[in-house]
């Protein structure tokens, strides 16, 4: 005795109900999706060259703070005194050597 289901040739053909395929609107959903999944991608690939932008941006300036900083900090410890005539904006620095007393001024406006 053979149990197995037997398809009648109506099922088998199809009745609109088991073809494959997709719909329109299993299409546009698809299509949407996509669309909100390729923009948030997107605005996050921006995002992330903005931030690694400002980065590099940050590095650079840090890079000249420091070099500045080495600037003042060698000229300082090699002058004998500061001048009392230094101003915010400039900085007179003077050095005692064996030829006498030489004066250096060093602009802090840049």
């Amino acid at each position: 005795m053979n149990m197995a289901p037997r398809l009648s040739r109506a099922n088998s053909a199809g009745s609109g109900r088991h073809e494959q395929g997709l719909t329109l609107l299993e299409m546009m959903i698809a299509l949407c999706i996509g669309s909100w999944v390729i923009l948030a991608a997107t605005g996050l690939y921006l995002s992330v060259t903005r931030a690694t932008l400002f980065q590099q941006d940050l590095n650079t300036d840090q890079q000249g703070l420091q070099y500045v900083q080495q600037f003042l900090s060698d000229r300082l410890l090699q002058a004998d005194a500061i001048n009392p005539g230094s101003t915010s904006t400039r900085l007179a620095l003077e050095y005692k050597g064996a030829a006498g007393s030489q004066g250096q001024d060093i602009d802090c406006t840049g």
